[in-house]
């Protein structure tokens, strides 16, 4: 047995950490639900990719690290498939749940379109093609 303190990711709480994850609890969910502090699942996690770097995978930390990326990654494909089954009146709330859990898909529209107004501005200048900005006040 190794010295030191003793971890408190028991095999019990890292299947319910999983499974929290696998129905899209965040870290303070799941922390809530195995007694513990956010933080400290932060603290697992990391010590878990310390262990995957060097090699140790059958840690418990390492085995946290990779069972919880996949529970995760699983519960946004299934949101990904709700969106792309269900019909345009009801796939509203699985695209919320999803930018709410991945930055990279949280863009507004106001954003998008500030973007494409900007790539037409310079598609524009590149072409030489003036734009009518007071097309409206045409008479």
């Amino acid at each position: 047995m190794e010295p030191g303190r003793h971890t408190s990711l028991t095999e019990e709480k890292l299947k319910g950490l999983v499974d929290a994850y696998k129905m899209g609890a965040s870290d303070c969910i799941a922390a809530d639900l195995v007694c513990t502090h956010p933080r400290t699942i932060v603290r697992w996690r990391r010590r878990g990719e310390k262990d995957i770097e060097n090699g140790d995978n059958d840690t418990v930390f390492a085995r946290f690290c990779q069972l919880s990326q996949k529970a995760k990654a699983e519960y946004d494909i299934s949101l990904i498939s709700t969106m792309e089954k269900a019909s345009h009146s009801q796939w509203t709330a699985a695209a919320r749940l999803l930018e709410s859990r991945r930055r990279e898909f949280s863009r507004n529209s106001f954003e998008i379109e500030m973007l494409a107004q900007e790539v037409r501005e310079i598609r524009n200048k590149a072409l030489g093609i003036e734009e009518n900005k007071d097309e409206d006040d045409e008479d």
